[in-house]
């Protein structure tokens, strides 16, 4: 019933997405459980060869701008872009306008590490923030991600400006898409790295605080091309990562370009889109690459929407989503989706993940090795028994 659930919102989000983006044949990962649920633990307890860092970059827009909190004390930020792409032809494209970042700070105040986290396709923030505050209140990092998406003005005019290259080129605008996000992920990492005072002075992020990356479905599958690219950052977290187009693939233009010292990447065995065993491919490489450096964590009958914990299509919730698009509203359609988010909060799998998610950038802030002997315990302690015999972790 769950993968029949799954194909059902795949396709509404297919639908949805082709309506909004005409995005062509990437994978449709916008649904996720309406209700948030809450773990265990959380109630106790540079330079790439195709990127040119320009002179001045990182400026902020009006000297930051743009500061607003919302009713969690979640922090963002307005950046203006400052970085330039070489593509394949060697054409030179200029990032230009502002990009908006959530930013979520430690409790304590006490900021130990930072993770740069990227979404995934047709996704916002939005849809993992509770997860995000969690985990950065518990291993006291701040988190750090780009809300570039599908709707961003960066995307939608390079896309409007030239349709016909779409014609031509089927992967153009998952291209688009997924250069945007990647290089603005990159420009918070430099500024982050040289100590620029948006990050340092007004959210009090050092310089030389252990960096990490993460992600979820295509965010995952860029982690491991952006994490490359700095030879500083040896932990990046994954969450059903998807491999996109050629220039972002996560071996090619990851693993194998340089192996980060630390990764963990989670898989669903029902998962339609980021299908275990080519999830398992990425992690085996990473081993092949450097000895006992990635974990594979397979979640049985987990889904590709199990890790986040907001149903979205990128700002926008999911019932309004369908509403707009196919005119439900009634009292039988939202018994569906509510019976949906009940199968999705009540698995383990979002508990589980959100877990693991803190014991992995809790070693990173201790500049510790992350183990699977240290994962099953960290794991065990902290969820129930029921939901730990789901998580089958190796390396």
């Amino acid at each position: 019933m769950k993968v029949g659930i799954e194909k059902f919102l795949a396709v509404t989000t297919a639908t949805a997405s082709l309506f909004i983006f005409c995005s062509g044949n990437y994978q449709a990962n916008a649904f996720s459980p309406l209700r948030t649920s809450s773990s265990p633990l959380s109630r106790r307890i540079d330079g790439s060869k195709r990127s040119i860092v320009e002179k001045g970059a990182g400026v902020l827009l009006d000297e930051g701008l743009f500061l607003r909190k919302n009713k969690n004390g979640i922090e963002s930020r307005k950046i203006q872009r400052e970085w330039t792409y070489i593509e394949d032809d060697g054409t030179e494209y200029h990032g230009k306008g502002k990009f908006e970042v959530k930013v979520f700070l430690p409790e304590t105040g006490k900021v130990k590490g930072c993770a740069l986290f990227m979404h995934g396709f047709s996704q916002n923030t939005l849809a993992y923030q509770d997860t995000l505050k969690k985990v950065a209140d518990h291993a006291n990092i701040a988190i750090v991600s780009p809300e570039t998406g599908i709707l961003s003005p960066i995307v939608l005019k390079d896309i409007l400006s030239n349709p016909l290259a779409m014609i031509s080129d089927k992967n153009r605008a998952q291209f688009v898409l997924q250069r945007a996000l990647s290089e603005d992920a990159k420009q918070c990492i430099r500024m982050i790295s040289e100590g620029h005072d948006l990050f340092q002075k007004e959210l009090n992020i050092g310089k030389n605080v252990p960096l990490g990356v993460s992600g979820h479905s295509m965010g995952g599958g860029l982690s491991f091309p952006v994490s490359a690219d700095f030879p500083k950052i040896d932990y990046v977290f994954t969450m059903a990562p998807v491999a996109g187009v050629s220039q972002f693939d996560p071996i090619v233009e990851g693993v194998d370009k340089r192996t980060v010292k630390n990764s963990m990447l989670l898989a669903g065995t029902w998962d339609l889109i980021a299908k275990a065993d080519k999830v398992k491919a990425i992690a085996e490489e990473s081993n092949e690459r450097k000895n006992d450096s990635s974990l594979f964590v397979e979640i049985d009958r987990g889904l590709h929407t199990g890790f986040e914990d907001e149903l979205v299509l990128t700002k926008v919730p999911l019932d309004r989503v369908l509403g707009l698009v196919f005119g439900l509203g009634s009292l039988v359609d939202k018994a569906l989706i509510d019976a949906f988010s009940f199968l999705r909060t009540n698995t383990g799998q979002l508990e589980g993940s959100e877990v693991l998610m803190m014991f992995f950038f809790e070693k990173m802030t201790k500049g510790q090795k992350v183990t699977v002997n240290a994962a099953d315990k960290f794991l065990e302690e902290n969820i129930k028994r029921k939901w730990d015999k789901k998580f089958n972790i190796s390396n």
